[in-house]
């Protein structure tokens, strides 16, 4: 099924083709490498750090079942909010500023034709192409953090993640999971998500580090 917002109101309509939309889906393949420390799509995608973007385009925001969304993003789908092509590219765009309050830290990604790229790959991957998600390895989601040490290491952390800095150019490092922000630290780490400072920073962390500093940011407030 497929929703659509008209005047504010959700209405169901019946399954049909996949929308078209611009963009090169083989560019965004490769922009997705950016997305896949939280997110799954393809065949066999489950619901990870980031829910599952099978037909992302058409549905309601908030409203995959197994997910647990930020209040602000439910809220946003009690709206009326169904992502279309132009409300996913100003969300991907600058997604704390399109949506204040939501859990995704992706920055964003400012070049127009690059949120095109990844929209038009969103589509052609829904139809079944199947795509590995990336994992963190098991032994290091269950490795016990030591927060004391995590404090200890969080200097160089908060040297841009600080208090006071803008939010939507570097997200603050509170209210998120454990688990989320050990995902992220060792995609960092293994390339799997792209930014030079946290490649270079995460790629001289040992796993006991990653786990400490998980378990000291996911207890701040």
């Amino acid at each position: 099924m497929r929703l659509i917002a008209i005047a504010g109101f959700a209405l169901t309509l019946t399954a049909g083709p996949a929308p078209a939309v611009e963009g090169d889906h083989g560019k965004g393949e490769k922009l997705f490498r950016a997305c896949r420390a939280c997110h799954q799509i393809g065949e066999g995608a489950e619901n990870r750090v980031g829910p599952q973007l099978n037909d992302v385009i058409g549905r309601g925001a908030g409203s995959l079942d197994g997910f647990r969304y930020s209040q602000a993003m439910m809220e946003a789908g009690a709206n009326g909010l169904v992502w279309d092509e132009e409300s996913l590219s100003a969300y991907i765009e600058k997604p704390r500023k399109y949506m204040p309050g939501t859990k995704m830290i992706y920055a964003g990604m400012s070049d127009g034709g690059d949120r095109n790229d990844l929209i038009a790959y969103l589509v052609h991957a829904s139809g079944g192409e199947e795509i590995v998600g990336f994992e963190a390895p098991a032994e290091l989601l269950a490795m016990e953090g030591d927060a004391a040490f995590g404090e200890y290491l969080a200097g160089e952390c908060t040297i841009c993640h600080r208090p006071g800095a803008d939010p939507y150019e570097i997200p603050p490092i509170v209210g998120l999971d454990r688990e989320r922000i050990v995902f992220d630290l060792h995609a960092y780490r293994v390339g799997e998500r792209q930014n030079q400072v946290m490649e270079l920073i995460a790629g001289r962390l040992a796993d006991d580090e990653i786990a400490a500093l998980a378990e000291y940011f996911s207890g701040l407030e």
